[in-house]
């Protein structure tokens, strides 16, 4: 999945054993010279939840001070939640090299296939065609229509970047601004409530240059609420 999303970026695959009790050298021996990312996987089937003490856990604590030397490139280990607890708690020299932790929200298995199945294609590519931007219209309508109706952030999120392109995407081809001017203040009010001012402030400057392009110049002042 990764690979297909990012197939210019170099990234390897670690999997990892029940009997895995070091996870550099497993590192190594899997990607000898690695270039690009490494993603670690199946931390878990070494880490089992019903014992309090894990060899490999201590093992990466003690060489923590090796890995910038042996393995440079940016490493992910993608693991669940109560093995972050087992690093934090057996591993704290090793948890604390890390320089963020990103969590992944739980969705209804038929939610996150829909929402997986699609990658987010930019508006403003300059070198798409009318007819490819109104193909990307009808496919962003079907899409909303489609999906299912959820208040997961992860759902939310890409609800209202796909209403944003839409939205955009009419405008470039001089369709129904005032219905692309209403999408876009769906979008802020998603953005409110999921409480990502970036994309909200994005989006109301999207707001305010169609309005002032439109001549309602004290509307977009006025900061692009439709």
């Amino acid at each position: 999945m990764l690979g297909d999303a990012l197939p210019e970026a170099a990234c390897h695959r670690v999997d990892l054993t029940a009997q895995t009790t070091d996870v550099l050298a497993e590192v190594l021996r899997q990607v000898p010279n690695p270039r690009g990312s490494l993603l670690i996987v199946n931390l878990e089937t070494a880490v089992p939840s019903d014992r309090l003490h894990h060899e490999i856990v201590t093992v990466l604590n003690l060489q923590r001070p090796e890995w910038p030397q042996r393995a440079r490139q940016p490493v992910v280990f993608w693991l669940p939640h109560y093995v972050l607890g087992f690093l934090e708690r057996e591993a704290p020299d090793f948890f604390d090299w890390r320089s963020d932790t990103i969590v992944f929200p739980e969705m209804e298995e038929q939610e996150a296939d829909y929402f997986r199945r699609f990658a987010w294609t930019p508006a403003a590519e300059a070198s798409l065609s009318k007819e490819t931007r109104f193909a990307r219209i009808r496919e962003l309508r079907a899409r909303l229509k489609k999906a299912p109706r959820s208040q997961d952030p992860v759902a939310q999120a890409a609800r209202a970047g796909w209403l944003v392109e839409l939205a955009c995407q009419m405008v470039f081809v001089g369709e129904k601004v005032d219905q692309a001017l209403h999408l876009l203040q769906r979008a802020v009010e998603l953005y409110d409530e999921l409480g990502d001012k970036r994309s909200r402030a994005v989006t109301l400057g999207d707001i305010a240059r169609i309005r002032a392009a439109k001549g309602e110049v004290d509307a977009a002042l006025e900061g692009g609420s439709c």
